[in-house]
């Protein structure tokens, strides 16, 4: 996962994220890693690359909080919600 989150935020994501790998991840054999990014406009930088196909673009994530602006309509339709990959 990326992220660039700092002061609570970070904290919270990190609390959820290891409570998530001691229990529900730990049962069903999952961890969840994270990469923090410093500035959100690295981590738009990366996705963009990615998106593009650029060959020195980082390999993409299985889970980013995608910053919440920069880039055309063209580029953010790039990557689809996660709200459609969770079931209850």
């Amino acid at each position: 996962m990326w992220h660039n989150f700092s002061g609570s935020n970070l904290e919270v994501t990190d609390g959820l994220i290891n409570e998530f790998n001691e229990t529900v991840g730990k049962e069903k054999g999952i961890v969840v890693s994270v990469t923090s990014l410093s500035y959100a406009s690295d981590q738009n930088e990366k996705l963009m690359m990615i998106a593009a196909g650029d060959s020195g673009a980082p390999e993409m994530p299985d889970f980013t909080r995608l910053p919440c602006y920069g880039g055309n309509s063209h580029e953010r339709r790039a990557f689809g919600p996660a709200g459609r990959l969770f079931h209850r």
